[in-house]
């Protein structure tokens, strides 16, 4: 399961983190903010379909690392071509009250995740 479908069943359907809604899923968008819209039934007029939101806080860490090719001939550096590759990724998540739903255990240095924690500190798998 990517992180994104993990998230979403995550935050509709759990209970401490997400409070076991139900309804159509509307969408995830923000960078150190998670805002989650879905639909459900209006509680004055089941009949009629309202928004709800839902928004938590997040950690995000970039990652760079630059990558050098020395072309040679005969032990003589002939060129080098360079470039840079970057990650980013989400380190944490926070609910409203301020508490962590998620946790990254990963390498500083070279963003390398070791594991995936909720709450509870039990290991989310994520393919």
């Amino acid at each position: 399961m990517s992180f994104a479908a993990g998230l979403e069943a995550g935050l509709l359907l759990g209970r401490r983190s997400g409070g076991g809604i139900s309804g159509k899923f509307r969408g995830i968008n923000g960078s150190e903010t998670i805002t989650i819209s879905y639909d459900v039934p209006d509680e004055k007029d089941p009949k009629k379909t309202v928004t709800k939101t839902v928004e938590y806080t997040c950690d995000i860490e970039t990652f760079e690392k630059v990558l050098s090719i020395n072309i040679t001939s005969n032990g003589e550096t002939l060129s080098t071509v360079a470039d840079t590759f970057s990650k980013t990724m989400v380190t944490h998540i926070y609910n409203s009250d301020g508490d962590s739903i998620f946790d990254a255990d990963y390498d500083i240095d070279s963003g390398t995740v070791y594991g995936y924690y909720d709450s509870d500190g039990k290991n989310i798998l994520i393919d």
